[in-house]
This record gives structure tokens, C-alpha cells and sequence, in this order.
């Protein structure tokens, strides 16, 4: 029995060749949207590469610029005469390109990178600092790889962190020198004959010097964060009343010891304004009347020129020694005898 070759009616055939026709329209319909889309993607690419605010460019591993957008050309090539955007590293200063290599080396192994501060040639217009960001991308069909490069701009930045540097070392200088006029401030304060007390808005004792602390027979530590009242009652009544003058003199004032011992004194003010409240400083010191008697050079002066020395004058001996006694002995004749004065 022979074998025959069985055959497909014509109308099999006919099916077979619409279904692949359909088949071969469907793929064709699936290849043009997808073009469609790409093409949609290149455009959009295209319009955000062009109009973005960064300086962009598209670099194979060689280091060529395939691609730079407006940005990029007015950042590195400003003037027309300038030479061409043909290559990334010649535009890098040679002190970073090292730096630039391994993030080349990165971002082809990792996909992206970035490397900061980098000095760039920018043609005619000297030098720029910017941060460098890479990202591996796929470009084109060979198999060389690909880099986006965006360029930022960081010397306003430098400038402004360079400013707010130069700022905060005037701001350290100043508050050095505020920190020493503090302390001659202080020296002069706690050197100073006189008793010094620094009040506050409240009338609390904010500086008490040492002649404070003799004067009033109080430590310094007693006395910081009390009321002025404690030793100076009239003084408060007083500083109510000159709330508007900066300078005062107050004149005699009676004071307080910390035991309550009396004391008359003579007190000026001063107040400082301030935003954060009234500093007022007093200065007390003994009262010249509540002091032992010392004849001054006028009043010894004057005693000399008076109808009495001269009479004694011509009473006694004409020798110097007559004279020497008559002027050593004329206060003990006048007063009675002259006691060394005490200090107050």
C-alpha cells in the first residue's frame, strides 16, 4: 500500500494565512505604539535635557560630550570665542582629576555617583566650583557606556558660607574684646576706693565690689541677688525718683552695715538702658563730715595769711628756729594738737 501525502484543503490554508496576517497586524500595532511611546520619551527627554536649569551633559566613557544643553554651553563656554564642548575632563582643573576619574570608575560600576567641589575652566571667564553628579544610562546600541553629567554651581554658595565664615570670626573678635573690656571692667571695679553696687530692674544687688564688702561689713556672696534697701533704704526712695536722669548725685545719704551699724556716706547714681531692663550702678563713700579732722594745704594756707600767724610771727624769735616752731605749733595754738587721721 503506497503512503500519499495528505493535503490541506484550499479553505485550511486560506484560515492559516488570515490568522497569521492578524497575528503579524497585532505585532505591527504593538511595534508602532512602542515607537510612539519612544518617541515620546526622546521628546520629553529632549525638552526636560534642554530646559532644565542644570548645567547637563551626555558623556561616554571616554570622556567625550555626546550631547550639552544651553545651560551646560553658558556655564563653560560663555563667550562665542571660547573653544567647542567636545570633552569633560580638559575642563577640569588637574588638581581634581583624579577625583573625577574615580567617579567615573563609580558610576560605571554602581550606576551613579557624585563627587563636590570641583574646579572647572570655564573658557574666558576663569574658574567656577561645582559639585558633579553622574548616572549610567543607556544611549545608545553599542556597547561603549554612558554617563549623564549634571553640573551644579556651587560658588554662590561658597561666597555666602565664605561671608557667614568672615562673619562669625568678626563675631568671635568682638566677643573677645567684649570678654576683655569685661575684665578691665571688672579690675577697675574691684580696685576702686569707693564702694560700687550694680542693681538691676528689681533693685536686686547684681555687682558688690571689695570696698562694698568692707564698707558695709558684708561678703560679696551675702549680698549678690538682695534687695539695695538692705543697705542703702534712702538711696531706693531716691532712685524712684530719677527714673528719668542717667547721672545723679545724690549727696549724703545715710546707710546700713549688715550688723545695722550706721553709716552717713556720699552717694551718685548711674543708670544704663537696655531693652532687657535698667542696670543702675551706685557709688558710695564716706561721708567727708563723718571723717576725722585733717587740715588740707588750703585750709593751712589760709591759716598762714591770717592777722593772727602774722602777729605770732613777730611775737616770737627771728631765727628759723623761731619761725620752724611758729609754723609747726600755729594748728595746736588755733585747734589744739593735730592727731594722725585715721583711715575712714
Amino acid at each position: 500500500m503506497s503512503n500519499v501525502p495528505s493535503e490541506k484543503p484550499l479553505s485550511d490554508l486560506v484560515q492559516e494565512l488570515r490568522t497569521y496576517q492578524a497575528e503579524l497586524e497585532s505585532q505591527n500595532e504593538a511595534l508602532r505604539y512602542s515607537r510612539m511611546a519612544a518617541e515620546g520619551a526622546s521628546e520629553r527627554f529632549e525638552s526636560l535635557f534642554s530646559k532644565v536649569p542644570l548645567a547637563l551633559m551626555v558623556v561616554d566613557e571616554l570622556g567625550m560630550v555626546v550631547q550639552s544643553n544651553a545651560m551646560a554651553l553658558r556655564l563653560f563656554r560663555p563667550q562665542e570665542g571660547d573653544p567647542p564642548l567636545n570633552f569633560l575632563l580638559p575642563l577640569v582643573d588637574e588638581a581634581h582629576l583624579e577625583r573625577v576619574g574615580r567617579t567615573f570608575e563609580a558610576a560605571r560600576n554602581q550606576g551613579s555617583s557624585e563627587v563636590t567641589e570641583v574646579v572647572f575652566l570655564r573658557g574666558s571667564q576663569g574658574k567656577l566650583t561645582g559639585d558633579l553628579h553622574m548616572a549610567r544610562i543607556e544611549y545608545s546600541q553599542d556597547e561603549m557606556a554612558h554617563f549623564i553629567c549634571a553640573v551644579i554651581d556651587q560658588d554662590p554658595v561658597l561666597a555666602e558660607r565664605h561671608a557667614l565664615q568672615e562673619s562669625a570670626e568678626a563675631l568671635r573678635q568682638r566677643n573677645e574684646e567684649l570678654h576683655l573690656s569685661e575684665n578691665r571692667l571688672a579690675a577697675i571695679i574691684n580696685s576702686s576706693l569707693d564702694a560700687i553696687v550694680c542693681v538691676d530692674a528689681a533693685q536686686r544687688i547684681t555687682v558688690f565690689n571689695p570696698a562694698a564688702s568692707t564698707l558695709f561689713e558684708c561678703p560679696a556672696e551675702a549680698a549678690l541677688n538682695t534687695s539695695l534697701a538692705r543697705f542703702l533704704p534712702e538711696t531706693m526712695v531716691a532712685l524712684a525718683a530719677t527714673q528719668v536722669a542717667t547721672h545723679a548725685l545724690l549727696g549724703e545719704q545715710a546707710g546700713l552695715t549688715a550688723s545695722g551699724k550706721p553709716l552717713a556716706l556720699e552717694v551718685s547714681i548711674s543708670c544704663e538702658r537696655l531693652p532687657l531692663g535698667n542696670i543702675t550702678t551706685v557709688f558710695a563713700a564716706i561721708s567727708p563730715c563723718a571723717r576725722p579732722w585733717r587740715p588740707s594745704c588750703a585750709s593751712r594756707t589760709r591759716c598762714r595769711r591770717s592777722a593772727p600767724w602774722q602777729a605770732a610771727l613777730r611775737t616770737t624769735s627771728t631765727t628759723s628756729w623761731g619761725r620752724s616752731w611758729a609754723t609747726w605749733n600755729w594748728p595746736g595754738r588755733m585747734r589744739g594738737p593735730i592727731h594722725p587721721a585715721r583711715s575712714a
